[in-house]
């Protein structure tokens, strides 16, 4: 009987000692990582918003509430959703511009990011047209999710376009992307595209959050422009807008 107590007793023991084993590596074997594509869509678009006057850096509220043109394009997938605003070009740019302009966001593929891990989400492409200022949009926002996993929080940021009046030279002409839940702007001149990298991390529960944005790949004439083109408008977005340029 003693043997058979002991027996047990050893059993027991063996089962505690497995057991402790599996506590010890279950969370290496268990390491949380997340892979997919972002994806952003558009919504809540602004109507009404504030031009500035390329020369002076005055502002003067443009109410486009019966006047604006725009159509929104959510592809999902995270795969090129865009936001084309305006129409009816007036600018006299040389050479001719599009008579709209365009916001693309196009989501990039992401495997093994840890907790916390700073990643890029997807790239952000502008395009600046010349639109007549009556059809002009000012703004909305932007969701950022990732595609087939709905158990991670989306990341919701408002965006705002300020647009100059194209009367001074193409860099005081540059239009301004500013966000909400990002301390960054970007500008592009009067008929040129330049595009940025949104990076983010996923975090706590979870839920994706939106960090910063980069350099993606503008044209070959454009980084100039997103140097030297925060001039008089640039000055005037910083005093109308907390977002200032990181």
């Amino acid at each position: 009987m003693d043997k058979g107590l002991s027996g047990r007793v050893i059993g027991g023991a063996i089962v505690a000692l497995a057991s402790a084993f599996c506590v010890a590596v279950s969370p290496a074997t268990a390491a949380t990582s997340y892979s997919g594509t972002v994806d952003a869509s558009f919504s809540g678009i602004l109507l009404s918003g504030d031009l500035v006057d390329g020369l002076t850096g005055a502002t003067t509220l443009q109410n486009n509430s019966n006047t604006a043109v725009f159509t929104i394009s959510n592809t999902g997938g995270g795969i090129h959703n865009m936001l084309s605003w305006g129409s009816d070009a007036t600018s006299d740019h040389n050479p001719p511009v599009g008579d709209f302009s365009t916001l693309t966001f196009t989501g990039k593929p992401f495997s093994n990011i840890a907790p916390d891990q700073t990643f890029d989400l997807g790239t952000l492409t502008y395009f600046n047209g010349g639109s007549d200022t009556a059809t002009l949009v000012f703004g909305g926002t932007l969701d950022f999710s990732v595609v087939r996993q709905p158990t991670i929080s989306d990341a919701v940021t408002g965006f705002t376009i300020s647009t100059t009046s194209n009367n001074g030279s193409d860099a005081q002409n540059a239009d301004f992307i500013g966000f909400s839940a990002i301390p960054s702007t970007f500008n592009v001149e009067e008929g040129a595209t330049a595009s940025v990298d949104v990076f983010g991390h996923i975090h706590g529960d979870p839920q994706l959050v939106l960090g910063s944005i980069g350099p993606g790949t503008p044209e070959p004439a454009t980084w100039a422009m997103l140097m030297v083109g925060i001039g008089i408008a640039g000055a005037a977005l910083r005093r109308r807008m907390a977002l200032t340029v990181a």
